[in-house]
């Protein structure tokens, strides 16, 4: 099994060696629609489409297909983006110092 880690940072899980960024990126379009007012603040709608990876030679390329035995570490963004997609995993559990930054997380999930 790997774990291929498509965000610009280390996945830092408790007590473990961090995921170290593979220096592709993966990254999802989003078009918000403007849908209304609640009690005066703007209401939109969100859309999410074509999920890329962007290679860390800047070329951009469709998201991987899934491969048996890996797995690929993205953003909640990302992961909502591919619903169906079984092979996505998404840091969970923010872990904090002591002055209140992320430093890691507790685990992994599918979404």
């Amino acid at each position: 099994m790997a774990i291929i880690n498509l965000q610009p940072h280390p996945v830092n899980i408790e007590n473990r060696l961090p995921i170290n960024p593979s220096g592709d990126v993966a990254r999802v379009s989003e078009t918000l629609t403007y849908v209304g007012l609640v009690d005066g603040f703007p209401v939109m709608k969100q859309e999410l489409s074509d999920v890329t990876v962007l290679r860390a030679d800047k070329t951009i390329e469709p998201f991987p297909e899934e491969e048996k035995g890996v797995f690929y570490t993205v953003s909640l963004m990302v992961a909502q983006a591919l619903p169906t997609r079984r092979d996505l995993l998404v840091p969970v559990g923010q872990v904090r110092d002591s002055g209140g930054k992320i430093v890691g997380c507790k685990g992994l999930v599918r979404v």
